[in-house]
């Protein structure tokens, strides 16, 4: 037989009571659902920017609040381009202090950390305005407000932002000149045609002068045809003075971090052994960076309805084909086009150019025609700029509309 022995010390042996039942488990706050919220919505967004579908983001967004109103239009201007796919875009809230400014809004006042494997990190400082409706307990994502910009950025890694085709009266570039002052490049490359109709003087002061001149000092321009409407494109060179000509030349180079830059004149004679090709070729030769990006006006490559693909400048390709550049950036068409890295006869290869066009700096907008061969991305009917990151080594882009929505991005592609 098993017997049990309760021995005890000092006394008879007690039992201690059973807990008191603690009831249910307290309901969360309004806060901490608001928080939780807050924090399903961004996983949507970061699904919403791989795969472009605005079904990932109901039920967690209001449909008629200015944010999901701002992605729906970055949806419409996306349609009929490839998505990025999977993986999704992490954004990450941390530091975040709950404000209620009234009882049906919460203010989610953080700080977000964008990531995605492959591409660079970017932090804001943002408050994440919630809603919930007066029939219902749930919260919803109303609006985004920035509090402050990103941290500054590493003197090895510069930021270069470009477009051409600017300012007009009646134009949007007031407002493309915003995203330019709040991405606060580096250097800033305007791609010619930039100011309508005819570069006058009178008219870079009445026009780009307010808007893109703010930036002046940053400047690295090139002139398109619409310049030369003034006789000897005076008003241009007036104008920039010497930025437009440091060395005597309407054609030159510049070292920005690990790259080199060249700004060519596609408006001057540009044939084989022209003047200008010679000085390309020669400074091809002397440059010992490994990345390069050239710039000028008119695009080698282009899909849009206005002119197209301008075959006299396979003699600034070929050279620069030759020399193993990486990036081209051209305006003229008013649209954005972004191709996949090809050779000067348009046949796609890695050790190819990937050309951008960015006309879409204010002036008015065109279509495309039929897609060219390589044309990997177009997006008609929007203004905006394109963001470059120039790596040491690589190089990673963003086109932003005037409006700040994110339409093309890609990156880190290693140089050649």
């Amino acid at each position: 037989m098993l017997t049990l022995v309760s021995l005890a010390l000092g006394g008879r042996s007690k039992a201690p009571p059973p807990p008191p039942d603690p009831g249910p488990p307290p309901r969360p706050t309004a806060d901490q659902r608001a928080l939780e919220a807050g924090r399903r919505a961004l996983q949507a967004w970061g699904r919403f920017a791989v795969t472009n579908q605005l079904g990932t983001l109901r039920g967690w967004f209001w449909p008629h609040g200015p944010q999901y109103r701002q992605l729906a239009g970055e949806a419409k201007l996306r349609r009929g381009t490839k998505a990025l796919g999977p993986p999704a875009y992490r954004f990450i809230l941390t530091r975040v202090r709950v404000l209620a400014p009234s009882p049906g809004h919460r203010i989610l006042r953080g700080r977000v950390r964008v990531t995605r494997p492959g591409e660079r990190g970017q932090s804001y400082g943002w408050d994440i305005w919630m809603r919930r409706g007066t029939s219902s307990s749930r919260w919803r994502l109303w609006t985004v407000r920035a509090t402050r910009a990103p941290p500054g950025r590493s003197a090895a890694d510069p930021v270069v932002v470009a477009a051409g085709d600017i300012a007009m009266p009646g134009g949007h570039q007031r407002s493309t000149s915003d995203q330019v002052l709040e991405l606060d490049p580096d250097a800033v490359l305007v791609l010619g045609d930039n100011q309508y109709p005819s570069g006058r003087l009178a008219e870079y002061r009445s026009f780009y002068g307010p808007t893109w001149g703010r930036f002046k000092a940053r400047t690295k321009p090139v002139p398109g045809n619409h310049e030369y409407e003034t006789p000897r494109a005076a008003g241009y060179f007036s104008y920039f003075g010497r930025a437009a000509r440091p060395k005597g030349r309407s054609y030159y180079s510049f070292d920005l971090g690990g790259w080199h830059l060249i700004a060519l004149n596609s408006g001057a004679d540009h044939g084989p052994r022209s003047a200008q090709e010679r000085w390309l070729r020669a400074d091809l030769v002397a440059t010992g960076k490994r990345c390069i990006l050239a710039y000028w006006h008119f695009p080698r490559f282009s899909s849009g309805a206005h002119q197209g693909s301008w075959g006299s400048l396979v003699t600034f390709w070929s050279a620069l084909f030759e020399a193993r550049a990486d990036l081209v950036l051209s305006g003229h068409e008013h649209s954005y086009e972004r191709f996949a890295r090809q050779t000067p006869w348009a046949r796609p290869s890695r050790r190819g150019i990937r050309e951008f066009v960015v006309g879409t700096g204010g002036a008015a907008l065109q279509g495309f025609a039929a897609p060219r061969p390589n044309s990997q991305v177009r997006l008609a009917g929007v203004h905006g700029v394109l963001e470059l990151v120039l790596h040491p080594s690589s190089y990673q882009w963003r086109f932003i509309s005037e409006s700040g929505a994110v339409l093309d991005t890609g990156g880190p592609v290693t140089c050649h």
